[in-house]
């Protein structure tokens, strides 16, 4: 009895101490000195809890047991009961409990690694996998048990791809690029860009003469997350420029010349159509209004220019064996659309 008590002591202690390193981090360590505790060492505590609460809970249900069996005048076949009752509630619990585990793992382990930059050491941390927007943090490296709380850098490439391209760009009001801040002699202005790893495997180019194009930045279930990027060496390294607002497939990206282009995304609440007319710098969406019979032409088939005039064909997907479409004109390079009878 006196060996069941001691374990039962022993674990609330280790849950004790648990709680005690969780305040110590977020009231102590974080507030006065930036620092957090590196992930593998929540993993290892988050392993250690569950073991002492399966400790608790079995200790606990044993005690139960002699209980019912000393003191209870009952059957025998029933004491059969509460015992096979009673590991069942503890394989249900504990399962639980270790799916809860994995789960919180999981999630929770972020560190990618460790990587050098300019002789200062960085811990890379992933941001998550639940949205489109995938990147890293990477944040100063201290030693083995715990990392800098501040974030140096936050961005899609990790050190050793990044390569430093000096692009002067007038960014748009509306294109949030991810900052990296350095500390120089001169006192230069910190650079914001987004460059794309060197490794890149797919760049949706829109024209083979052209050093731009799409690029799949992320991709989470049925969520898409595309960019407009540019490269000003050759397709060595490419800058993302903008960021479009949604979440869907691309279906058509066709630029009519170096300012002005058009790209489609596949959706089922409505049309999806962006146009730049400063080569892709910035984009606004194309605004139609169409009428409750065309309310499924939402895919572009074809964009072509006759002199001052711009024809756009909407019909259905190509998987749909449709053979329905409608056009629309535009004198004004895009501006405004009319219906063509």
């Amino acid at each position: 009895m006196k060996s069941k008590m001691k374990l039962i002591r022993n674990s609330f202690a280790i849950i004790l101490i648990v709680s005690l390193m969780y305040i110590t981090e977020r009231y102590f360590l974080e507030r006065y000195f930036s620092l957090l505790f590196r992930d593998w060492i929540w993993a290892l505590v988050i392993i250690i809890s569950i073991f002492c609460i399966l400790v608790i809970e079995v200790t606990i249900l044993i005690n139960l047991n002699n209980i019912f069996e000393k003191r209870l005048p009952i059957l025998k076949i029933w004491n059969g009961v509460i015992q096979i009752i009673a590991i069942v509630l503890i394989l249900l619990v504990n399962l639980y409990a270790l799916l809860f585990c994995i789960l919180i793992i999981s999630m929770g382990y972020k560190e990618v690694g460790v990587e050098t930059y300019k002789g200062e050491k960085y811990l890379i941390r992933d941001t998550g996998w639940m949205t489109p927007d995938h990147f890293y943090n990477y944040h100063p490296y201290k030693n083995l048990f715990v990392y800098g709380k501040d974030i140096k850098y936050s961005g899609e490439v990790k050190w050793e791809d990044y390569m430093e391209l000096k692009i002067d760009r007038k960014k748009e009001s509306n294109y949030i690029p991810n900052t990296i801040e350095e500390d120089t002699d001169n006192d230069i202005e910190d650079e914001e860009k987004e460059i794309l790893p060197i490794d890149v495997e797919y760049i949706q180019k829109v024209d083979d003469n052209l050093n731009y194009g799409f690029y799949l930045i992320d991709r989470a279930g049925h969520q898409y997350s595309y960019a407009f990027v540019q490269s000003n060496n050759d397709s060595l390294s490419w800058e993302i420029i903008y960021r479009f607002p949604t979440n869907s497939e691309i279906y058509y990206g066709h630029f009519l010349n170096k300012e002005l282009g058009f790209i489609n995304f596949g959706s089922s609440e409505g049309l999806s159509l962006f146009m730049t007319n400063d080569g892709g710098v910035t984009w606004k969406d194309v605004l139609i209004d169409l009428s409750e019979e065309n309310k499924d032409m939402l895919y572009v088939q074809d964009i072509r220019q006759n002199g001052e005039e711009i024809e756009l064909i909407l019909g259905s997907p190509s998987w749909s064996n449709s053979n329905k479409s409608i056009k629309y004109i535009s004198i004004d390079k895009g501006l405004s659309w009319d219906l063509k009878i």
